[in-house]
């Protein structure tokens, strides 16, 4: 049954995301891992006259260094979605071996050394996803490195980019040695790589890893610090529909034990996905959206507020060559679609659904929290209104997601999954839905109300916020 309900580990998410959909019509096409170190590594020393001092920190600075292990999926359809981890950390000048590295960049053997390095590292709280028109011009299972000079995140998540070289600028006037720059040396810009979607899975505040107590030039870990409580076997809950026609839609949460209180560890949507066209002369796009967790700890963020979580400008989530400046979907404030009618690539999107006015009572938080958990209790003023089943009709009033443009209008919706009004019903209810073409069969739905930042739960992805989330669970029974 397309219905799957299983766990994920956190050290192990791209291989277990792997198995999970390959049954379903995926393919996993290519893996790799992508190192960057920062171009600080090749600046000359201080000059002129340097102190003691300034010879020592420059010896021993901290080179910033981002490795990000990539998977990439085929869709059942053609489309290319991928999966990042990334890790960040920082290495001194005489720990990195001199013969990894030249005056032009990274060596052949930098990337597997460093990528050894990372291992353990990994920012296992975040998953960035993209999309993609091709592959790019890397082979399976191999490790590639770059220099860069800012933003080295945004680099490694890059995958048109793959080999740079350092270069002198004009030597200065006191003779001093010249500083260096990058310059792009092979690239593939017709891989159309979309904006990131950066997905946080619980407060990013909440861990901290530093390697306080480590042993320079040693990698084992053994002074490594951990803040946090949890670990590369922590597990990851999912639920939902998929199929090898439209894609998926599911919901996941990690574990939210160790911090279940201020929505700390929140639900989050997950779509890869087709839009199903209206227009029977549109053949229709594929879509991405998720959800996040927000930045810092806090019980009563502004879901009406239609200043976006991730500014459209925010040139980090994008690849490096591409800025997509106007209106780039970003997958949390809004849903990214492949291409618009007539070719614009990886534009914001939004939610259309039978909804209610967002100011209509009942006001939705519970002494000014905000998040669904805190005002969908028992003991909140919001409980005490039945607006579903409806007292006038006992049904409960859904609506298709509609997807929609600002400038093109109603594009299509999405398959297996209906969007309604999310107060008084709870998480697992079984909604039959009758077939219109069929009226003695019915399409059952189960109800989920994610509770992170996604289109579905924040303005202005959605007009009435939080929708509730039906995915189909059986279609065309009695």
């Amino acid at each position: 049954m397309p219905y799957i309900r299983g766990v994920w580990t956190e050290g192990s998410l791209l291989e277990d995301v792997e198995k999970t959909i390959s049954e379903y019509g995926w393919k996993k096409e290519l893996t790799f891992k992508k190192a960057v170190i920062a171009l600080d590594w090749f600046q000359p020393r201080p000059c002129p006259n340097p102190s003691t001092s300034a010879i020592n920190a420059y010896h021993h600075q901290p080179i910033a260094i981002e490795v990000a292990t990539h998977a990439i999926f085929k869709s059942p359809y053609g489309m290319y979605y991928g999966l990042a981890r990334c890790a960040g950390f920082s290495i001194k000048r005489p720990e990195i071996p001199a013969e990894l590295l030249d005056a032009e960049g990274p060596l052949e053997g930098f990337a597997p050394w460093i990528s050894k390095i990372a291992k353990g590292r990994e920012r296992y709280s975040q998953i960035i996803m993209y999309m993609a028109e091709k592959l790019p011009s890397i082979a399976d299972n191999d490790a590639i490195s770059i220099v860069w000079d800012n933003d080295l995140r945004r680099a490694a998540l890059d995958i048109e980019v793959i080999e740079t070289r350092v270069q002198s600028l004009p030597v200065s006037s006191n003779g001093c040695p010249a500083q260096k720059e990058v310059k792009i040396v092979e690239s593939d810009p017709t891989v159309y790589q979309s904006p990131f979607t950066i997905v946080n899975t619980r407060v990013p505040t909440l861990e901290k890893v530093s390697d306080k107590y480590q042993i320079e030039t040693e990698f084992d870990g053994k002074g490594t610090v951990y803040e946090a409580n949890w670990w590369p076997d922590s597990q990851i809950r999912y639920e939902g529909w998929i199929d090898s026609e439209d894609g998926f839609i599911l919901v996941a949460q990690a574990d939210p034990a160790s911090a279940y209180d201020k929505n700390n560890v929140p639900s989050f949507p997950w779509y890869w996905g087709k839009i199903t066209p209206f227009d029977e002369n549109d053949k229709g796009t594929s879509a991405m959206f998720a959800g996040t967790a927000i930045n810092t700890e806090s019980e009563n963020f502004d879901y009406n507020s239609t200043t976006r979580l991730r500014q459209q400008s925010d040139l980090s989530m994008m690849p490096l060559k591409k800025g997509y400046q106007h209106y780039p979907g970003n997958g949390i404030d809004s849903i990214t679609v492949h291409k618009t009618k007539f070719g614009s690539k990886y534009q914001a999107h939004y939610f259309s659904w039978s909804a209610d006015p967002n100011s209509m009572p009942p006001v939705r938080d519970n002494k000014g929290r905000t998040y669904p958990d805190a005002y969908n209790q028992f003991n909140t003023s919001p409980f005490n209104y039945q607006h579903n089943p409806s007292r006038y009709s006992n049904k409960v009033h859904s609506t298709v997601p509609y997807v929609m443009h600002p400038e093109e209008g109603p594009r299509g919706y999405l398959e297996k999954s209906i969007l309604m009004n999310s107060l008084s019903l709870r998480n697992g209810t079984k909604l039959r839905n009758r077939i219109q073409t069929c009226p003695d069969l019915f399409d059952v739905y189960r109800f989920i109300l994610p509770t992170a930042v996604s289109p579905i739960t924040k303005r202005p992805g959605t007009a009435y916020r939080p929708a509730g989330l039906g995915i189909m669970m059986e279609e065309g029974v009695e």
